[in-house]
């Protein structure tokens, strides 16, 4: 039997409560990492020695980092039931590839700001990030209206 074949009859559709925790993980991870872009650039406390950050910053960085690391189990689950599942099928092929491709970006850049050396190569990798990070949050959106696009097209109820 061809590996692709056994793809085919397979829904690429989550399960509910699978699709739920997708959901709330990747608008956990963009909403907290949108808070310490904020926090980063506009907010400012006075102290005794002048502005700093405030201190929900931190926390902010903390809370983006924790759902990251869920959000990876989150990607472990939509691979084999969802991603694959789906690609064989040839369904939703480019607006998928783009998701897979900025959270591909995410995982190797979010390394890299935990990981890698040196303040340029940082920066450059910061702003990467959080750009394609809200990229992210687009493709996303979109893949999900034309995955509902399709599936009211295909449904016999739909006018």
């Amino acid at each position: 039997m061809n590996r692709n074949a056994a793809h085919h009859g397979l829904p690429a559709r989550l399960p509910k409560a699978y699709e739920l925790w997708v959901y709330l993980l990747a608008g956990g991870v963009t909403a907290s990492g949108m808070l310490w872009l904020v926090f980063e650039h506009f907010v400012r406390v006075t102290a005794e020695f002048g502005p700093e950050h405030h201190w929900l910053q931190h926390w902010w960085l903390v809370v983006h980092g924790v759902l990251a690391m869920a959000a990876v189990w989150g990607f472990g689950v939509l691979w084999p039931i969802h991603i694959r599942r789906a690609w064989h099928q040839r369904r939703h092929r480019y607006s998928g590839g783009s998701v897979f491709g900025c959270v591909a970006f995410l995982l190797l850049s979010g390394l890299l700001l935990y990981y890698g050396g040196g303040d340029r190569l940082r920066d450059w990798t910061a702003t990467a990030h959080w750009l394609i990070g809200l990229g992210a949050a687009t493709a996303l959106a979109l893949h999900i209206v034309i995955a509902l696009r399709q599936r009211r097209a295909r449904s016999p109820d739909a006018p």
